[in-house]
This record gives C-alpha cells, structure tokens and sequence, in this order.
C-alpha cells in the first residue's frame, strides 16, 4: 500500500509522505494534512461514499463492508500467525484456523450444510482473498456455537465456500479477547 501511494504522490511530483508539492530542499509538515485519507482512497479507486446525504439502511451498511481473508486460508497452510484446531460444532468434528490474518469469522458452506437448526440471515458481503479475489458471502450465522479446547464458543460466523477449512477464527473474535498474553 506505501508502496502505490508513493508511486501516486512520485508521478504528481509531490511529497513521498504527504501532499505537498515536492521542491529541492523540501521539509515535510510536522502535522499530517486531513486530505490524506481522500488520496488512499483516490490511488485504490475507492467510490467516496457520501453517508450525510441519506442515512444508510441495515443492507447498505452489509454492501460497504470489505471483508479479507489471509493467505494461510487460500493456500490451506498454517502460517506463523495461525492455530489449527481439529473440533467440534454441533457434535460434528471441524478444522479450525485461528488466524489473526483474516478480518472476521467465517464457516464453510459445507459444514453449515451439516448442522441442523441453523437458520442464516441473508447478507451481501465482499471477501477479499489474499491473492487479490474476490468471494461473496450471503450469508451469516448470528451467535452460532462452537467449541474449541473444551470451551464453547458463540460468534457470528459468515458463510463462504472454503475448501481447507471449515471454520476460520480471525480478528473479530480475537479482538473480543484482547490483550492476550500467550507463553
């Protein structure tokens, strides 16, 4: 990312850091210029989303979340961020990644197919994975229960079609618990 907003502020000629025009002997700004999140969001092409003009409903508010997965779940490998657990949902045994890598919590649409008296709530939500596509949830398991290590769990778990596993625990969840001191 510091990579493309330099290369943004290189080809305008200004500041690598801030957006000032770039002259021999330049001194950056003590202070950050409030402009700057409106470039990041111009280099990636983002659509400015003007939330003052209508309040945004409940569905709205889904479409403008963008959700990530790591590259530890597109690949099915335990990197060095990640725990992999073999568990149980429902009595029914699931491999587990906790992955500090993927914004949120999700669950395979294959496991969801096994679990009875599940009911999920539609939503429209992009995914992006860490090799740069994209996957689309439509739907979400609102307080579903899951064990791990002889605890049980209840988290809102987002359904996808993961191949490797078939929950993911990302930071979402890990945030509910922090700080965590691991020895």
């Amino acid at each position: 990312m510091m990579a493309s907003l330099r290369a943004h502020h290189h080809a305008r000629g200004l500041c690598e850091l801030y957006s000032e025009k770039w002259i021999r002997g330049h001194k950056c700004a003590a202070t950050v210029q409030l402009h700057a999140m409106q470039e990041i969001w111009e280099v990636f092409n983002l659509e400015d989303v003007d939330f003052a003009s209508k309040p945004p409903s409940e569905n709205s508010l889904d479409n403008q979340l963008f959700l990530t997965i790591s590259q530890d779940v597109v690949s099915g490998s335990v990197g060095p961020k990640t725990m992999q657990f073999q568990e149980l949902i429902q009595g029914i045994p699931v491999l587990i990644l906790v992955d500090s890598g993927s914004t949120n919590s999700f669950i395979s649409s294959s496991a969801v197919q096994q679990l009875s008296d599940i009911s999920a709530l539609p939503v429209n939500l992009n995914v992006k994975l860490a090799n740069g596509g994209l996957m689309q949830c439509s739907s979400v398991l609102s307080d579903c229960a899951w064990e791990m290590q002889g605890c049980q769990f209840f988290h809102d778990l987002r359904v996808l079609n993961l191949h490797s596993y078939d929950l993911i625990i990302g930071m979402d969840w890990l945030e509910l618990f922090s700080p965590m001191k691991i020895h």
